[in-house]
């Protein structure tokens, strides 16, 4: 254990002295780095997938940090009962508190991190341009009334947005279901080892499983609402229903060549696809 807790040591040592370098450059950088964020911003990419790839990266980036936080929220726990439940003699316990602290450095600069770059508004911001230029064309040719343009627009955007949101209402659904199961396994298992406390002999170990294994489910429980799985997982489920149904209106549609409903259809689907950019635009003003 002591060699473990070593090698942790060095690592994070040497993860605090790249912090550092990193921090420094960054310094010297600041009014490059500015100018640079400022031509990106003034020539945005034009391409709709561009605009998505760069939303997709910054928002895998802010979920991904938070996630990132609940793990060394774990971590501190564990290394504040490692002490008690190994029974580590005192080096060994000083090494888990620098440990433990170290940790907690990590979250705050996340936080700084998360902060400073504003990155929960770029990606706000990033999502909004990406959502509005997807469905500009769609919006065009049902101002325009352009029935040939709508059915063009609606062929190619309906499909593949069924698609995406089915496929991520199963994600979100498999990811709600298996942090429920472990949250619903987490407490019954700190519930027996609490008893066996209480009418077995003492075993220090145990204490992993009534202290830690609870704030595990708990910080699983934190992580998924941050993430807002449950919630996503419906409203993928919903508008995949309702495009489904507009889907099946347009085959009709088109069967009887019929461009009033064409023309229709077209206007509530961008409806639809716009109520996510107000969606957006309202993430901002919050």
């Amino acid at each position: 254990m002591d060699i473990i807790l070593g090698k942790i040591q060095q690592w994070y040592r040497s993860c605090l002295k790249a912090i550092g370098r990193r921090l420094t450059t960054r310094r010297k950088n600041t009014k490059k780095l500015k100018a640079t964020h400022l031509l990106i911003e003034r020539q945005p990419p034009q391409s709709p997938s561009d605009l998505d790839g760069i939303a997709t990266r910054l928002g895998d980036i802010y979920r991904g940090l938070g996630v990132v936080v609940g793990a060394l929220s774990m971590g501190i726990i564990f290394c504040a009962l490692a002490p008690f439940g190994l029974e580590l003699n005192e080096l060994s316990a000083h090494r888990a508190n620098y440990i433990e602290l170290v940790l907690m450095m990590t979250i705050v600069f996340i936080f700084l991190y998360v902060k400073t770059s504003k990155l929960h508004q770029r990606w706000m911001n990033s999502r909004l341009l990406a959502e509005q230029a997807r469905y500009a064309s769609l919006g065009i040719a049902c101002d325009r009334q352009d029935i040939p343009n709508i059915c063009t627009e609606l062929s190619k955007n309906l499909g593949e947005q069924i698609q995406y949101n089915l496929k991520k209402h199963i994600e979100c659904e498999s990811i709600e279901t298996a942090t429920a199961i472990l949250i619903w396994l987490a407490f019954p298992c700190a519930f027996l080892a609490a008893m066996a406390h209480i009418f077995f002999e003492h075993i220090p170990w145990l204490i992993f499983l009534t202290a830690f294994l609870p704030s595990v489910g708990a910080t699983v429980h934190g992580i998924n609402s941050f993430l807002a799985i449950g919630e996503l997982a419906k409203e993928h489920h919903h508008t995949a229903h309702v495009l489904k149904e507009e889907e099946e209106k347009l085959k009709k549609a088109k069967t009887t060549n019929s461009d009033n409903d064409i023309l229709k259809i077209g206007t509530d689907v961008f409806q639809i696809f716009t109520e996510g950019v107000q969606k957006w635009q309202s993430e901002i003003a919050g």
